[in-house]
């Protein structure tokens, strides 16, 4: 009895030794061991799903310092995944105080006997107590605090508790931490959706994710998977029967090529900046926010390809890079954003995002100056002039085709990209004004309109190709501009007050919703005059002289407006261009700013955007552009844009007529009757203004036009005279003399006499004289004696009339002088007497014959002794004649 009381009193003494010992070596690493208590409170890094419109993944975010990650409950792991992790890991899981006791004798007995620890496997808990509370050194120490801790955590938490988070803890290879990750990086679905097959390969990655890898060493990634499904019969969590189903099993990985795969990767970076700079990095990497954005990936897809099949088609022309930005004008929301053909082609530095670089916009402007116009008086049909000119200090543009059409009206200048028309409207409007009207639609840029001359309109400045598209959303949502309403610290005045909508929704981890887009919106320019932007840039027949009929810039069945820009040395191509259901801007170039060889906007850029628009919009409503209340259309002169006389009416100037055009009462529509065209009555020989004098079938009633200064030169070249100032009296001074000298009526005229007739024969514009008579006083047939002589006579020989052959009687002798449109001047009836010759009257012989008498005949009027003759006036060379 009494060795019995002495061994149990050894027994007791030695356990108390062992108690004491144990509470003092508790007590010892006790004050370092770290707080079990703030496992639960840890907060893990997990991932932040990017998501497109309709909740589609486009790329995943991942702790730069860790992994991908989604928190789940335990209940959302599936009992397969729960029992192979257990069976793997950790057999008697649900029993243990949370640590092998013979795994940490035999880990100390190797401490003492070598100084370092060989072996000893770890508990479930003690894995997760040696991921997040100790670091990853290899110590008995560790190993014993590591006990330490395993015993607390299974005092503190349950076993569910403690396997949840081991489950969402745990490295599963690949960059996946946790089950949800895993399930999602191998197999791309949920973790409840998990078979036994799919399962108990994941559940053996653990212990060794580099090695079991089953990208890399799929042998090696089986037979573990074979392992755990053993220990799983063991265990009795599955039947042999199913173990074997399980390892026969096909397992349909996510291929490696889309392992970290990414969609829209330039819109990506764009989202992940905007959720960092409003809920903070520690948010987007912790939180597991879950970012539903605005893209739609079938957009964007389209928008991918239609950007690489043109590409490559003209990449021989140095063309090799291309973005794209398409936005829903109503809701502001980015549809589409490419910021390269390749984001991994470094080449091209296929990661820069053009959409957001700076690049010169060419002629994309051009809208922008013409609608500060508007507002200032300007309309559809405002004349300009595309011309030679020099503007302020010597500028000369110029254009593509190296040619000056001459007149065009804003709607033909602006529809046909001209540049001098566009240089004088800007000059008209001035660069601030333009500038700021730019920055009020939702240019960012061009920020020093001091910088800027009369070529920013062309182009002479830089932009974002986001920011102009979301500008041209405004012309497309009728003047409203709609989006993310600025916060307070980024808002100037003068400057938009949205940006453009990329983020719809998002919510943390937990479901619970941090944020979500409600459109808003403001107005930003008058819908009217938005309205004839619209009505010019949808209009295909005015801009068909620069891009043909049928262009790219034509989509199927609906209308379409859109701007072409291109740069200097084809170095950028642009093309935005919009319906009311979307807008869509697209730039084409080289990155590194290199110049392409002969790519317009319409060959670049005009692709693109039709292939992306037409694909984007088949199958939808055709949305027509509306008219707002308050534009109206009203007949104008085709050439001044005043309102309509008879004189701009009826003319066959080269431009003539009227035309019907859009116009905004009280702001640009006119009010005064047409002062450029005016209806002259000139003479026609020679264009000058008429007189009293000039015969009225020599008087013709002309339109003449008055042109702007600049333009009067030009135009009298091609076929706008001016008003004549002159007036013809040179030509016509009231002369009109048709006056016979000789012979007189008195005069004795036998037959077969000759006889020179003088007199004068002059008449305004004279065209010839004809000298004729006729048989009695009225006779009914002329002969003449001088026909259509074509020389004006004064005072001297009218003509030589021989009276042979003619039967004596009276005879009458007549002068007419014609102009040029057979008006006459006849003389006076001048009636003479023709006498037969006098028979002569023998005589007696002589005895000595007499000297012979010389009969003396019927004297004849001798001519009259001519006076110098007058030179004839000729015609006044016409001037051209303007057309009636």
């Amino acid at each position: 009895m009494r060795l019995l009381l002495t061994l149990f009193a050894v027994v007791i003494f030695l356990a108390a030794l062992a108690f004491a010992s144990v509470t003092g070596l508790y007590a010892y690493y006790a004050r370092d061991l770290p707080d079990p208590g703030a496992l639960s409170h840890r907060q893990l890094s997990q991932t932040a799903r990017i998501l497109d419109r309709n909740g589609r993944l486009l790329q995943e975010l991942n702790d730069p310092q860790g992994g991908r990650r989604t928190l789940v409950h335990l209940s959302e792991i599936p009992m397969v995944a729960r029992d192979a992790t257990i069976a793997a890991e950790d057999a008697s899981f649900y029993d243990n105080p949370g640590f092998d006791i013979r795994a940490v004798m035999r880990a100390a007995y190797q401490w003492v006997r070598t100084g370092a620890p060989q072996s000893g496997a770890s508990t479930i808990t003690q894995q997760l107590v040696k991921n997040t509370l100790l670091g990853p050194e290899q110590t008995a120490e560790r190993k014993v605090k590591e006990a330490f801790l395993a015993m607390e955590l299974t005092r503190r938490y349950s076993k569910d508790q403690i396997l949840e988070m081991y489950m969402n803890e745990i490295s599963y290879g690949n960059r996946a931490y946790g089950i949800e990750a895993a399930a999602e990086t191998y197999f791309g679905k949920p973790a409840r959706e998990l078979s036994l097959a799919e399962a108990s390969l994941l559940a053996g990655l653990p212990q060794a994710p580099s090695y079991f890898d089953p990208y890399t060493n799929m042998r090696a990634a089986r037979e573990r998977q074979s392992y755990v499904l053993d220990q799983m019969v063991k265990t009795g969590a599955i039947t042999a029967e199913q173990r074997q189903a399980a390892s026969a099993a096909p397992l349909d990985l996510v291929p490696a090529s889309k392992l970290g795969a990414q969609e829209a990767p330039h819109f990506v970076t764009y989202v992940r900046q905007l959720v960092e700079q409003q809920f903070g990095t520690e948010s987007l990497f912790r939180g597991g926010l879950q970012v539903t954005t605005s893209l739609d990936l079938d957009l964007q897809h389209l928008a991918e390809k239609s950007a690489a099949d043109h590409i490559a088609a003209i990449r021989e022309r140095n063309a090799t890079n291309a973005a794209l930005v398409a936005i829903q004008p109503s809701s502001g929301e980015i549809l589409a954003m490419l910021g390269s053909v390749d984001f991994n082609d470094l080449s091209i530095d296929g990661q820069v995002n053009v959409a957001l670089a700076l690049r010169q916009p060419g002629s994309t402007l051009k809208p922008f100056t013409y609608i500060s116009a508007f507002s200032k008086g300007w309309n559809p049909a405002t004349m300009l002039w595309d011309i030679p000119t020099a503007f302020p200090g010597g500028y000369k543009p110029n254009d593509f085709d190296n040619k000056f059409p001459g007149p065009l009206t804003v709607r033909e200048a602006l529809a046909q990209s001209r540049n001098i028309p566009a240089v004088e409207a800007l000059q008209f409007v001035t660069v601030p004004e333009m500038l700021a009207t730019a920055h009020r639609f939702g240019i960012e840029d061009l920020r020093q309109p001091e910088r800027y001359g009369l070529s920013v309109t062309l182009g002479g400045g830089e932009v974002k190709l986001l920011d102009l598209t979301y500008a041209y959303s405004v012309f497309a949502n009728s003047g409203k501009q709609t989006g993310t309403e600025l916060p307070p610290d980024r808002r100037q005045e003068g400057f938009r007050q949205f940006d453009p909508a990329s983020i719809l929704k998002v919510t943390d981890s937990s479901g619970k919703v941090l944020y979500e887009y409600r459109p808003n919106g403001a107005p930003v320019a008058d819908p009217r005059l938005v309205y004839q932007i619209t009505s010019i840039l949808s209009d295909d027949k005015a801009r068909q002289p620069t891009y043909g009929a049928n262009s790219p810039l034509v989509l199927p069945n609906r209308p379409a407006a859109v701007k072409t820009g291109t740069t200097d040395e084809y170095r950028d191509s642009w093309v935005v261009g919009f319906t009311p259901d979307l807008v869509t801007g697209v730039w084409v170039g080289n990155t590194d700013n290199t110049p392409m060889k002969d790519v317009l906007g319409v060959a670049g850029a005009g692709q693109i955007w039709h292939a992306f628009m037409a694909g984007a919009l088949a199958d939808t409503h055709a949305t027509p552009f509306t008219a707002p209340q308050g534009v109206q259309q009203a007949d104008v002169c085709s050439l001044s844009g005043m309102l309509p006389t008879t004189a701009c009416r009826e003319n066959t100037l080269p431009i003539h007529g009227i035309r019907r055009e859009w116009f905004v009462p009280g702001i640009n529509m006119p009010t005064q009757p047409d002062d450029w065209h005016q209806q002259v009555e000139v003479c026609k020989v020679n264009g000058k203004r008429s007189t009293p004098l000039v015969p009225d079938n020599a008087r013709d009633r002309l339109v003449f036009v008055t042109l702007p200064e600049p333009a009067r030169a030009w135009g009298l070249v091609h076929g706008y005279p001016t008003p004549p100032t002159e007036d013809c009296s040179d030509v016509y001074q009231g002369e009109r003399i048709a006056q016979i000298l000789s012979p007189g009526s008195t005069d004795r005229i036998t037959v077969g006499q000759t006889l020179q007739s003088v007199g004068s024969a002059y008449i305004d514009d004279f065209s010839n004289y004809t000298l004729d008579f006729g048989p009695g006083d009225n006779p009914s047939t002329w002969t003449p004696i001088t026909d259509q002589r074509p020389q004006a006579v004064d005072r001297a020989l009218l003509g030589v009339w021989d009276t042979t052959g003619l039967s004596p009687g009276r005879y009458r002798v007549r002068l007419r002088v014609f102009d040029s449109f057979l008006n006459a001047q006849e003389s006076t009836p001048l009636i003479v007497t023709v006498s037969a010759q006098p028979t002569p009257t023998p005589t007696p012989s002589p005895t000595a014959p007499p000297a012979a008498l010389t009969p003396t005949p019927v004297r004849a009027a001798p001519p009259a002794t001519p006076t110098t003759p007058q030179p004839t006036r000729p015609p006044a060379t016409p001037t051209p004649r303007p057309r009636g």
